[in-house]
């Protein structure tokens, strides 16, 4: 079975959130604020989450402290608690960021070099160790240091 929401639970969130009084705060507020750190994640990651993901674990976690924030922040909250609990899911939700970029398919677009000002046209290799499409001649990577008068 493959859990795509809700990403935490009003219990573990309230918890969090130092147990509120459900008069002061509803579970259905307690829910959009899971749902509102449920898109944040979802738009720092750029994907929708489920349970058999890598960092299921971790977005569930990131959720409460993010959501039990946001729901801290409607209160005086003299300790900075709500402070505390937004720095530790943002910092998780970083650490989660750059595995998830380590995840998928690297695309890399480069454009050729080209020779500036004199020839805007011309179209020069990339490292002195390649070979030039101009010329065709390599570079020894053991004459790189020789000069030759």
């Amino acid at each position: 079975m493959v859990l795509t929401y809700p990403y935490g639970s009003v219990a573990a969130v309230r918890k969090e959130a130092g147990d509120p009084d459900p008069e002061d705060v509803t579970d259905l507020e307690i829910e959009e604020e899971i749902d509102s750190a449920g898109e944040l994640i979802e738009l720092e990651t750029q994907r929708t989450w489920d349970s058999t993901m890598k960092g299921w674990f971790l977005v569930k976690r990131i959720v409460k402290y993010i959501a039990s924030a946001f729901v801290m922040d409607k209160y005086d909250d003299p300790k900075g608690e709500m402070d505390k609990n937004f720095t530790k899911g943002m910092l998780l939700l970083e650490k989660l960021t750059h595995i998830d970029t380590g995840m998928g398919d690297v695309n890399i677009a480069v454009t050729e070099y080209q020779t500036y000002p004199k020839n805007p046209h011309a179209v020069t290799s990339r490292g002195r160790l390649s070979p030039n499409p101009i010329v065709e001649v390599a570079v020894d990577p053991d004459d790189i240091y020789e000069q030759e008068f």
